[in-house]
């Protein structure tokens, strides 16, 4: 049976607590010191990395708590497996990889100088694999692109991706946190093939950080760049996208 409360008893939201606790909350997450070069995630949409650095803006409500939860489950897993007291710190000390001249911080290096990175996720399903294991990188595209990108600043053919799963369906349709650990391989030809894409990219947004020139930069990707999702949506206007109406997901009439 539960608890009997009495009818006196009066809940009253507080807006006023509500914002106090995001603007902390939002401090908090900004107070990470961060070098004003680039870095290894600018590296993924250079057009929007672009606009980061010569229009810095404040987090959002909805980023604020977003990365406020993927923080303290990163910071309290890597202690549980690290079997080490709790740190806030993101991963290793930030490295600056003078091949590709950006700074860039793996969760972990192992013994062998190996990157370690982890990531959390709400999706539903895991990716598809095959029967030996391996799995469509569609699936998981954007977690193997950052992997990558460090292996390559650290010369190195082998990574290790794990991603914490929160709300996996099991067999029987419920949600349940799930650990999934990959493997991630790259030929020698490739690597080198990865360091000069790399470095052209580094070099194409560094140009535009100069000369302001941003429209030689290439689109972001499509789910990164909608007025909704982009803070520059306006200031950008991305070619053949900005002012163009697209088709209304929805049932129709």
């Amino acid at each position: 049976m539960s608890l009997i409360i009495p009818p006196s008893v009066v809940a009253t939201r507080q807006p006023n607590t509500e914002k106090k606790l995001t603007k902390q909350a939002r401090e908090w997450l900004e107070g990470d010191d961060r070098s004003p070069g680039i870095h290894a995630s600018d590296l993924l949409d250079i057009r929007q990395a672009y606009w980061r650095h010569v229009d810095p803006q404040d987090l959002s409500d909805r980023e604020v708590w977003t990365f406020l939860i993927g923080k303290v489950l990163h910071a309290f897993t890597l202690s549980a497996i690290d079997e080490r007291e709790l740190s806030w710190q993101s991963g290793e000390k930030s490295r600056h990889s003078k091949l590709l001249e950006i700074d860039y911080s793996p969760d972990k290096l192992t013994k062998k100088g190996v990157p370690r990175e982890l990531k959390t996720t709400r999706s539903f399903y895991a990716p598809k694999e095959d029967d030996e294991g391996r799995v469509d990188l569609a699936d998981i595209e954007v977690y193997i692109e950052q992997c990558l990108i460090y292996m390559t600043a650290e010369n190195k053919t082998e990574g290790m991706l794990d991603i914490l799963y929160l709300n996996l369906k099991d067999k029987t349709g419920r949600t349940t946190p799930q650990m999934r650990s990959y493997k991630v391989v790259i030929d020698e030809s490739d690597l080198e093939k990865m360091q000069t894409y790399l470095k052209r990219k580094r070099d194409r947004l560094e140009s535009a950080r100069k000369t302001g020139n941003f429209q030689e930069l290439p689109l972001c990707r499509l789910w990164k760049c909608s007025e909704r999702m982009c803070p520059w949506w306006d200031k950008c206007k991305p070619e053949g996208r900005y002012g163009v109406e697209t088709e209304k997901k929805g049932r129709k009439k």
